[in-house]
C-alpha cells in the first residue's frame, strides 16, 4: 500500500468511527473487554494526537507523551475525535513522509506513523461496528498489510513464542494475495508464499487478520490438520 491508500483507508474508518450514534457511546466493545464505545473513541482519539506529536520532532528526541483523557461525552466526544483526526490526516498529507522521527519500534520515517494509525483505526472500526451490531470487514489490501505488520512488528513487541510451541501454521488468504508460513521452534520464522504447514488455516483477509489480534475465534475459518497447534499459538496470544 502507498501513502495515499492508507490515507483512504484512515479516512474512511475515522467517519465510520465518528459516525457512531452519541446515544450508543456506553454500548459495551466486547471485542474490548471493559471497555464502551467511548472508551474506545477516547483511546483512538488520543493514540492520533501522539502520533501527530511524534511527527512534530526529530529522531534523537523522547517520544512525545500521550495527552490526558479529555474528560467529553457525547457529541462532544466525537467532535473532539474527529478534529484530532483531521489534524492528523492533514499533518501526513502535508508533511514529507521521508523524514525520521522517534517511534516506539525506533526512529522511522513519518510513513511508518501513517501505516500504524491506519492499520490501528481500522481494527478499532469494526470493534466500534462489532458492538454497534454490524461490522464490516477490513478491506483485503487493509488486512494483507495488517498481518504482515503483526507477523514483523506486533508479535515481536508484544508476544513471545512458549519454548514448547513447535511446528509450522499456513495462513492463507482466500479473497486476494496474501500467504504466510509460521514456524515456531522457541521462537517464530516468518516465511511469506505458499508453503505446506502442519496447520493450514484459510479464509478470508480480514478474518485472518482479526484472528491474530484476537477479535475472532477460527469458527469463519477453515482449518486444516493439527488444530491443536493453532490452539496452543492462540492462546498465547
Amino acid at each position: 500500500m502507498d501513502a495515499a491508500s492508507y490515507l483512504t483507508s484512515l479516512r474512511a474508518d475515522v467517519a465510520s468511527v465518528a459516525a457512531t450514534p452519541p446515544e450508543r457511546l456506553d454500548a459495551p466493545v466486547t471485542t474490548c473487554p471493559g471497555w464502551s464505545i467511548a472508551d474506545l473513541v477516547t483511546h483512538l482519539g488520543r493514540i492520533h494526537r501522539w502520533a501527530r506529536a511524534n511527527l512534530a520532532i526529530p529522531q534523537d528526541s523522547e517520544m512525545a507523551a500521550r495527552t490526558p483523557p479529555p474528560g467529553f461525552v457525547g457529541r462532544d466526544l466525537l467532535d473532539w475525535f474527529t478534529d484530532g483526526a483531521d489534524e492528523l490526516m492533514a499533518t501526513f498529507a502535508d508533511s514529507d513522509l521521508d523524514v525520521i522521527h522517534p517511534t516506539f519500534a525506533g526512529p522511522r520515517p513519518g510513513a511508518w506513523w501513517l501505516r500504524r494509525q491506519a492499520l490501528e483505526t481500522a481494527v478499532h472500526r469494526w470493534d466500534v461496528q462489532h458492538a454497534l451490531g454490524d461490522a464490516a470487514p477490513i478491506p483485503r489490501d487493509v488486512a494483507a498489510d495488517g498481518i504482515d505488520e503483526w507477523l514483523v512488528l506486533q508479535s515481536a513487541r508484544q508476544w513471545t513464542p512458549p519454548h514448547d510451541l513447535v511446528g509450522s501454521i499456513h495462513l492463507h488468504g482466500t479473497d486476494g494475495p496474501g500467504e504466510w508460513l509460521l514456524r515456531f521452534d522457541g521462537t517464530m520464522e516468518v516465511e511469506v508464499g505458499h508453503h505446506k504447514g502442519d496447520t493450514a488455516v484459510r479464509g478470508a483477509l480480514s478474518d485472518l487478520y482479526l484472528l491474530l489480534w484476537g477479535r475472532i475465534t477460527t469458527e469463519p475459518l477453515d482449518v486444516i490438520g493439527d488444530d491443536t497447534l493453532l490452539a496452543r499459538f492462540l492462546d498465547s496470544l
